[in-house]
């Protein structure tokens, strides 16, 4: 038990160790990149759907500006044509 080793004392090298050959290190790293690449798959999905939505209002309220618009003008003939 030289420098703490197994049981978290002194400087720690013997403890993180320890751990290491529990964990190896070379998967510790394939799971955090994994991790990071699905993580990033999944923001691109949610930034795409943010966009599709904002673009799905935009379009909403453009048709309702036009259809007001076309409403006020047909409003505006159908009086005219009643004078």
């Amino acid at each position: 038990m030289k420098n703490g080793a197994g049981t978290g004392l002194g400087s720690g090298h013997g403890a993180v160790s320890d751990r290491l050959q529990v964990f190896p290190l070379h998967l510790h790293t394939d799971l955090v990149e994994s991790s990071l690449y699905y993580l990033n798959v999944n923001l691109v999905w949610l930034l795409l759907l943010v966009v599709f939505c904002q673009l799905l209002s935009w379009v909403t309220l453009t048709m309702l500006l036009i259809l007001s618009k076309i409403s006020q003008c047909c409003r505006l003939r159908w009086l005219i044509w009643v004078i």
